[in-house]
C-alpha cells in the first residue's frame, strides 16, 4: 500500500503503547480534511481502516468506539 500524506499523519499520531479513539486521532491530524469536523472524522476513520487492512494499525477490541494502536514504530 502506498501511504498518502494523510495516512502518514495518522500514523504519526498513533503510538505503539497508548491507544486513541477515532475522535482523538482526528483532533490531532491537521490540517482538517473537508469543511466540518464530521467529514474530517469520517475521513480519518476510513484511513484507519485502510491502515488496518494493510497491517499497520489494529483495533484493541471490537467495542465502540474503537481504540486504535500502531503495530510497530517502523512507519
Amino acid at each position: 500500500m502506498k501511504l498518502t500524506e494523510y495516512h502518514q499523519k495518522v500514523l504519526a499520531v498513533l503510538d505503539t503503547e497508548a491507544a486513541f479513539v477515532t475522535g482523538d486521532v482526528a483532533k490531532r491530524v491537521t490540517p482538517r480534511f473537508g469543511h466540518s469536523n464530521r467529514t474530517h472524522s469520517g475521513a480519518v476513520r476510513s484511513w484507519l481502516l485502510e491502515l488496518e487492512h494493510a497491517g499497520l494499525v489494529k483495533r484493541l477490541d471490537d467495542q465502540t468506539p474503537a481504540c486504535w494502536l500502531k503495530i510497530n514504530d517502523d512507519q
